[in-house]
């Protein structure tokens, strides 16, 4: 027997606990058919949604035009917030799940705030320019990995598609913008940009 829960997950019932003791576990609880605290769920923060519903308007409440949608709202707030996918799930009458099935198929969108993102081109004139050492410093300073999701307000470390025309080689973009980084400058730089003091 199956059933939902307060939060809308589905859960199988089992019928209830054998002992007493075992009616306070989690796993008891869920049987039982009782709600049973998420540790892992925060509620999203409020939000002003006036800029989806602009957005919406713009591309006249078509769920067809769900990638330009997602990406005018990340233009708008930075990143994907919940509030505003839950917005236009509800102006679009698009499915939650496809929505965030959107999102999460393509890599260039995100649902955390960065406070920057560097991108390192990897074409052959910027390898042996020394780029790969480069990309390695700078991921061990970020403690994170090319294409990684960084945490919360953490810096993104992504691979540039292709190499910029009439740009020096090795090329590293800081937000969009042009960096001349050297091998040696590198950790440096990064120390820098993440505001820990240069040893």
């Amino acid at each position: 027997m199956g059933g939902f829960d307060t939060k809308g997950r589905f859960h199988v019932h089992w019928g209830a606990a054998e002992q007493y003791a075992e009616r306070r576990e989690e796993s008891a609880l869920r049987r039982s058919g009782r709600p049973v605290p998420d540790p892992a769920y925060t509620h999203f923060a409020a939000m002003d949604t006036e800029p989806v519903d602009a957005i919406m308007a713009k591309y006249d409440y078509d769920r067809k035009q769900m990638l330009p949608i997602l990406e005018s709202i990340q233009e708008k707030y930075g990143y994907l917030p919940v509030g505003a996918l839950k917005r236009l799930s509800q102006v679009s009458g698009a499915p939650y799940a496809l929505i965030y099935g959107t999102a999460t198929y393509y890599r260039h969108l995100h649902f955390e705030e960065r406070s920057h993102t560097v991108a390192v081109c990897l074409c052959t004139s910027c390898l042996i320019a020394g780029a790969n050492r480069i990309a390695r410093t700078l991921a061990a300073e970020f403690g994170t990995e090319i294409g990684r999701r960084p945490a919360q307000g953490g810096v993104a470390l992504e691979r540039l598609p292709g190499h910029i025309p009439g740009a020096a080689s090795p090329l590293v973009t800081l937000d969009g913008s042009r960096h001349p980084i050297s091998q040696s400058g590198a950790a440096a730089w990064a120390r820098t940009l993440t505001g820990r003091s240069v040893a």
